[in-house]
């Protein structure tokens, strides 16, 4: 309900708006960062970014570093579940 009511308050376009901004300035940092997409950020959905896994570091560990700075991150789906992870672009992104 919370997220419905989000959307009606800041309206449509603008929260399309929001999370676009938001994809891209995630994807930005991650670019800088030297982290390789799964798919061509020109083809991703906004509302979520699908990064490879640096070969230095497993899935669980990277998961729980960034869990202890505030940083949620997914495990991929199916067969590449070890090989990549993923970020929701929705929710709130600090400068920090």
């Amino acid at each position: 309900d919370q997220a419905l009511t989000n959307i009606f308050e800041t309206g449509l376009a603008a929260w399309r708006a929001q999370i676009a901004t938001r994809a891209q300035v995630l994807r930005s940092g991650m670019k800088e960062l030297g982290l390789q997409f799964l798919i061509d950020p020109a083809h991703m959905s906004n509302s979520v970014t699908t990064v490879y896994v640096p070969s230095h570091i497993s899935p669980d560990e990277l998961r729980s570093k960034l869990k202890g700075r505030s940083i949620i991150i997914y495990s991929g789906k199916g067969p590449i579940a070890k090989t990549v992870f993923q970020v929701g672009n929705i929710g709130i992104l600090q400068d920090s």
